[in-house]
C-alpha cells in the first residue's frame, strides 16, 4: 500500500492557545461571539475548540493569544464537527492576517521548531 500524501500547504502544530471569535453570517453580519482554544495551528489555518459549530463556507475574525502577542486573523470555516456535547472542533483557513502578525506567527513557528 502506498504512503498517503500530505495534501496540507502548512505543516501544522499541536498548540493550544486562547482565542476569542467573531462569526460572521452568509450575508458578512457578525451574528456570534465567543471563546474557545486551538487545537492546532499553521501558517495558513487553524483547528479551534468552540461551544458553537458554524456551517462551511462562513467568515470568522480571530484573536489568537500567542506568548506575549495578540494576533488578528480572518478566515473562512472549512468544516465543524461535534467532538462532545455542545463541543466543537472548527477547520478554519486564514483569509487575512496582516504582515506584522503574519511575522510573530513565522517566528513562533520558527522558535517552536528550533526547542
Amino acid at each position: 500500500m502506498a504512503p498517503i500524501q500530505e495534501r496540507r500547504r502548512f505543516p501544522r502544530l499541536d498548540s493550544s492557545h486562547l482565542i476569542s471569535y467573531t462569526h460572521y453570517d452568509e450575508t458578512d453580519t457578525p451574528d456570534a461571539m465567543g471563546m474557545g482554544k486551538t487545537l492546532d495551528l499553521s501558517q495558513g489555518g487553524v483547528t479551534i475548540q468552540t461551544h458553537a459549530s458554524f456551517p462551511a463556507g462562513t467568515g470568522l475574525e480571530l484573536v489568537i493569544a500567542i506568548e506575549e502577542r495578540l494576533i488578528k486573523a480572518k478566515g473562512r470555516v472549512i468544516h465543524s464537527r461535534q467532538v462532545e456535547e455542545e463541543l466543537f472542533d472548527v477547520g478554519v483557513c486564514f483569509t487575512e492576517i496582516d504582515e506584522a502578525d503574519r511575522e510573530s506567527l513565522n517566528q513562533f513557528f520558527k522558535k517552536i521548531s528550533t526547542a
